[in-house]
């Protein structure tokens, strides 16, 4: 444990400073191989059976004594090594390098939500449909600027659904594994990444609802095939044991009550039928004017026809 503890904070430290005092020929730390095993090493360090305390770490740097032992420090080496941009609120020291990922990615508008009492009447899970059916039905899909995968919000006054954007590439599965398997394992954490996995896999079924939600910039896939993608978030669910009383459970209510009323069908079928294409509009709007034109011709003609007698 020792061991690694120092190697990761040899590691920690090179994304934070440079590896300009490593030989060039070195395997693992020189500047020419140190991009190459990154990924490997981060994709390593994030694995649920790997997790080493951080206080180990804390433990080594306080024998160092380099002034540098401070909690939120170590936070901060970790997070910047697993992303440049990634952020997490915490006080005191996270338990592992994976509870602090998990916790960035949940980071944001969510942290700031007043928890409200969710009616027993929410508790079962309702079935919404994937993304392609919502939409026929009125639903329009939009990204939000939230840096949390909890921050979901379901207007059904409007009928807009939001969603936090999620990059997909070949590391993704990985990482959602590992933090759905967290959740599963350890009391007490919450399951907001579960509850986000499952509600994924209810908005997907096909490669079809993976291109709409590419479309509306809510999935940026880097894995270029759009079944591919559908494939992920399907099997990712099959692995999860879904908790009755998500943190996404109102949103379900919500959208399943608006998918079952028939007005929403009818103003969607409209609009898609008539609305999206400017063309269509113009001739909609010509045949309205040549009705009423030919009404108000009608009515003229009555009319003179009645006063002339």
């Amino acid at each position: 444990m020792l061991l690694d503890g120092c190697f990761m904070i040899e590691v920690l430290r090179l994304k934070e400073e440079g590896s300009e005092d490593y030989a060039t020929n070195d395997p693992v730390f020189s500047s020419q191989m140190m991009p190459l095993r990154m990924p490997y090493i981060k994709r390593d360090m994030l694995l649920l059976e790997n997790q080493l305390p951080l206080l180990v770490l804390k433990a080594l740097l306080e024998v160092e004594d380099r002034g540098q032992t401070g909690e939120q420090y170590i936070n901060k080496l970790v997070l910047k090594f697993c992303g440049e941009h990634l952020k997490a609120t915490l006080q005191g020291l996270a338990r592992h390098p994976l509870e602090l990922y998990r916790m960035s990615l949940l980071h944001g508008r969510y942290e700031e939500k007043i928890v409200e009492c969710v009616p027993s009447s929410i508790c079962e899970t309702k079935v919404i449909e994937n993304a392609v059916e919502l939409r026929e039905s009125g639903v329009r899909f939009r990204s939000n600027n939230s840096t949390s995968l909890s921050d979901i919000k379901f207007y059904p006054d409007t009928g807009w659904l939001e969603l936090p954007v999620i990059p997909v590439h070949d590391g993704t599965e990985h990482l959602l594994l590992n933090m759905l398997a967290y959740e599963q394992i350890h009391v007490g954490i919450g399951n907001e990444i579960t509850a986000y996995i499952m509600f994924m896999d209810s908005l997907i079924d096909t490669g079809d609802d993976v291109k709409l939600l590419q479309k509306k910039k809510i999935i940026c896939n880097s894995l270029g095939s759009h079944k591919a993608v559908a494939d992920l978030f399907n099997s990712l669910a099959k692995e999860a044991a879904h908790n009755p009383k998500d943190v996404l459970n109102i949103v379900r209510s919500q959208l399943s009550e608006y998918y079952e009323k028939r007005t929403n069908k009818w103003r969607a079928n409209l609009r898609h039928q008539y609305f999206h294409n400017p063309w269509k509009v113009l001739s909609l709007v010509a045949a309205f004017l040549v009705i009423l034109f030919t009404f108000l011709q009608t009515l003229y003609s009555a009319l003179t026809f009645h006063l002339g007698k």
